[in-house]
């Protein structure tokens, strides 16, 4: 299965590739202006301006030509958008990537013209009362909830985001699994006050989509919201969860490519792979010295870190021995900061004189996690030639531990 839906990313995301030698029929210093959607909302860079992923639609030229074109680019503009806006800008540095497949375009001036649906314009209109309320909150803590909850870290100070990198913790700034269980978490126990769970639990994942929906689809949060549905569709059954991830990793190959072969999404299914896989052996051999519940908390996060120990390495040619432990401590800290974030943005709206508490619980929380980040970014960091020796390594200890999990895998319902 997961086979497959390598070999169907790999065709389906192959004859999407944009093509740059016949994209338009003028060339690029006589481009005056392009028009463009907006593929995602817009990131602060470090320089004061803005970074957009977008497809150019059509480009004008000095005399007034234009020429339609398709393909993907990032600008760089002096002004934020939100997903699906469609903007004319005005051309100042344009340079195309045979190798990246992604254009580069940097702009003097940019107009907006509107959204490609109402749908996009209504999503548009919540991101913008959400961040509004947000950037309202004290700095730090303001800034690490945009990260988890609409996945906008820009506005995270480098020496934390440099900490969570050493630490081996940065998957969790990521929006996946993580956040997705808490806020399906969330809606589950607010609607279950209201109705039945077996009502309560698809409103809950409808609410789930919604949130994809305004936070937009990052290709971990999207897989993980996909796994989460088949789950809810296909557990009832007995089907088992690496089969369910399988149907997932198809189910994305085919219909968002270029969502699958991201970084973000190999992580993301890497991970998952690992929890499955791993979990249950390794719990079962550390059972008997440290009890059920640090067993089983240790055996899942071991299992997270060592499934993407490979992409780690291959991608940052290093690796950090504290991710091994640190989202045992790390993990924890977030979920309850996510949680009063979340309870103190919705009563922002109804009444503000709980803001005081929240601030100075979230400012206890976030000091806490600044102190645990800091601590495990002083564990060591295998770079260079030692991190391919480990990666070489790697293989033969996965199949030990295979080897263990073979006797408990085929005849359990997982």
């Amino acid at each position: 299965m997961l086979l497959f839906a390598v070999s169907a990313g790999f065709v389906t995301g192959y004859f999407q590739k944009p093509d740059f030698t016949n994209w338009m029929g003028f060339p690029k210093e006589r481009i005056k202006s392009v028009r463009v959607v907006c593929l995602s909302d817009s990131r602060l860079s470090h320089r004061g301006r803005y970074n957009t992923k977008v497809k150019i639609k059509r480009v004008y030229d000095r005399n007034l030509g234009s020429a339609a074109a398709d393909f993907y680019a990032l600008m760089i503009s002096d002004k934020p958008f939100f997903m699906q806006s469609i903007v004319d800008a005005d051309v100042k540095v344009f340079e195309s990537s045979f190798n990246s497949g992604l254009g580069y375009l940097s702009t003097d001036r940019s107009r907006f013209l509107g959204f490609s649906s109402v749908f996009y314009r209504l999503r548009g209109d919540v991101v913008r009362s959400i961040r509004a309320e947000i950037e309202r909150w004290p700095f730090k803590i303001s800034a690490l909830f945009m990260a988890l909850f609409l996945g906008d870290r820009s506005y995270i100070l480098d020496y934390m985001y440099d900490g969570f990198k050493r630490a081996g913790a940065l998957h969790v700034l990521a929006l996946s699994g993580l956040h997705v269980g808490i806020i399906s978490l969330l809606c589950l126990l607010f609607f279950s006050v209201f109705f039945p769970v077996y009502i309560a639990r698809p409103i809950s994942a409808l609410f789930l989509f919604l949130y994809v929906f305004i936070a937009g689809p990052y290709p971990s949060l999207l897989r993980a919201s996909v796994f989460f549905a088949f789950t809810i569709l296909f557990s009832y059954k007995g089907m088992r969860l690496i089969n369910i991830l399988g149907f997932t990793a198809v189910f994305m190959a085919v219909f968002f490519p270029s969502q699958m072969y991201s970084l973000g999404s190999l992580l993301s299914f890497s991970a998952v792979l690992g929890i499955v896989l791993f979990t249950w052996p390794l719990s079962i051999m550390i059972r008997p010295y440290v009890g059920s519940f640090i067993s089983s908390v240790f055996a899942c996060s071991f299992s997270a870190f060592w499934a993407t120990v490979p992409v780690v390495i291959i991608v940052f040619s290093a690796l950090s021995l504290a991710g091994a432990v640190s989202a045992i401590f790390i993990v924890p800290v977030i979920t309850f900061f996510m949680f009063f974030s979340v309870a103190r943005l919705l009563l922002s709206f109804v009444v503000s004189w709980f803001s005081v508490v929240f601030d100075w619980v979230l400012s206890f929380l976030y000091f806490i996690l600044e102190k645990l980040v800091y601590v495990f970014s002083l564990f060591p960091v295998i770079e260079g030639s030692f991190g391919y020796v480990f990666l070489a390594l790697w293989p033969i200890l996965t199949f030990v531990i295979l080897l263990w999990y073979y006797p408990f895998s085929w005849n359990l319902k997982r």
